[in-house]
Order: structure tokens, then sequence, then C-alpha cells
């Protein structure tokens, strides 16, 4: 298993330069790694490095960035890959009333996402202790 500390290793100065960053609240998920997205190339360059050295060797791509990668997305995303679990940090308590206008906020804008069919068929969860208590 390889340790999520080795995720600063890809915030690499060629991801960084075509990166979104948010100074609000920490995302990861399928395709943002602490706030850096993360190129769909970079996931074809993943799936193929871990075919053929799967194939070939027996065992994983042997680039530690690309195998932590691909470590992540098999925690964050279902076997089926139908699935992304994203984790956003908030800088502020959860429960504070920052964190509660946050969630509301949040919600109200999933809902205009999905008004507006910009969300293209997907569904969008809020979960987590306070999403549950408010």
């Amino acid at each position: 298993q390889v340790p999520y500390s080795n995720l600063s290793s890809i915030s690499s100065p060629s991801i960084q330069s075509s990166a979104y960053t948010s100074n609000l609240t920490k995302y990861s998920g399928i395709a943002v790694v602490n706030n850096y997205r993360l190129p769909y190339i970079l996931f074809e360059a993943i799936e193929l490095c871990e075919t053929l050295y799967q194939k070939e060797f027996g065992r994983g791509c042997p680039s530690s960035t690309l195998h932590t990668i691909a470590f992540v997305l098999n925690k964050i995303t279902s076997r089926d890959r139908m699935t992304t679990y994203i984790t956003a940090i908030l800088p502020e308590d959860p429960f504070s009333t920052k964190g509660i206008e946050w969630l509301l906020l949040a919600r109200e804008t999933i809902k205009c996402l999905e008004e507006n069919d910009e969300l293209k068929g997907y569904s969008v969860h809020i979960d987590g202790i306070v999403a549950v208590t408010y």
C-alpha cells in the first residue's frame, strides 16, 4: 500500500501549471488532489502503466507518482467506476456557523446545478455527521 503522504509528489510544476486552486476549501476526489486538477491523460497513463506492468512483470506501475494516484483512485472510486467519493476539508469547524453556512450553500449549489441540468444526469450527495444533523 502507498501512504497518502506520497500525494505531495503529484504536485509537480507540470501538473500545477494547468491546475485550479481554491483558497477556501480543500477538495480531493477522482480528478482533484489537494485542489490540483489532474488532467484526464494522466488517468490514461496510469491505466496503461498499471496494465502493462501487471501483464509483463506481475506488479503495478513502477512510477511512484502514478502508483500513488492509482492507489487513491481505487480508494475513492467504486469498483464499477460508477461512483466516486470526494472529500471536502473545510478551513473551519463543520459544526460552526461558517461550516453550516458552507453546507447550506453547497446544497443550494447542487440544487441549482440539478435544476439547470448541469450535472448531466449525475447525482451528488453530501454525507457526513454534519450533513445528517443539518
